[in-house]
């Protein structure tokens, strides 16, 4: 028994509060923009800084608990789905993040929504293929952590 609530408190740690970013999320994420390109995600511990490309120009931005640009939040009451920013870009205005139970090549992936229905797929490693959709159902909201 003890050793089960030990388990437990371990699986509960990977997240406490919004002082640092989840270690589940933690480090390069990468989505393939096209033409050899990758669009990117470096999450640290107390930082997200994205490297994004739109109609093929790189966008960089860099948020810091340290600049207070930086919100960590988890959000819906879904208990592995953050929200990182508080800026008004269309790349991260109600963006919501979570480690998915998806696997590409044998691998878990992140996935990104925002946009009514748009989901964004990102690797930890340069993979030559988009694998974002468009979920067009109108219970997409209930796909948010999946």
């Amino acid at each position: 028994m003890l050793t089960f609530v030990g388990l437990e408190q371990n699986a509960s740690a990977k997240y406490v509060n919004n002082r640092t970013t989840p270690t589940e999320l933690r480090g390069a994420w990468y989505n393939y923009a096209g033409k050899n390109k990758w669009s990117k995600i470096v999450v640290n511990k107390h930082s997200v800084n994205l490297y994004m490309y739109f109609e093929n120009t790189l966008h960089a931005n860099s948020y810091s608990l340290k600049n207070n640009n930086l919100n960590i939040a988890n959000l819906n009451g879904k208990k592995n789905v953050y929200s990182f920013y508080t800026g008004t870009s269309h790349a991260t205005s109600s963006s919501e993040y979570w480690l998915s139970r998806q696997r590409i090549h044998g691998k878990r992936v992140m996935k990104l929504y925002y946009n009514s229905g748009y989901f964004s797929v990102w690797n930890r490693n340069k993979i030559k293929h988009n694998y974002s959709y468009n979920y067009d159902k109108p219970d997409y909201i209930s796909q948010i952590g999946k």
